[in-house]
């Protein structure tokens, strides 16, 4: 009684297995399309970072070249100082800045 003959199997019909074959099309269909919006997001953020990697570095270089301005105009600065405290004291000028 536990074995199930021939008759009591129950068989995929022809319709019931188109329907298994479609609906398997259709999960296909849309795994290829999910993967293709994937790789396109993918793509797109790739741009996206590497337009910031860009500004980043543009960005980089101006701080870059602003601080050697302002390096360079400290270095100015302090030679200035430098001579007019030379005057100064040639003068007989006591000078009583800070630094």
């Amino acid at each position: 009684a536990a074995e199930a003959t021939a008759a009591e199997t129950p068989r995929l019909g022809t319709a019931s297995a188109s329907s298994v074959g479609s609906r398997l099309g259709q999960a296909l269909e849309e795994e290829a399309e999910l993967e293709a919006r994937l790789e396109a997001d993918a793509r797109e953020q790739g741009e996206e970072l590497s337009a910031l990697h860009a500004e980043l570095t543009a960005t980089a270089e101006r701080w870059r070249a602003e601080a050697g301005a302002q390096e360079a105009e400290h270095a100015r600065l302090r030679r200035e100082n430098g001579l007019l405290l030379e005057h100064a004291e040639a003068a007989g000028v006591e000078w009583r800045g800070g630094g």
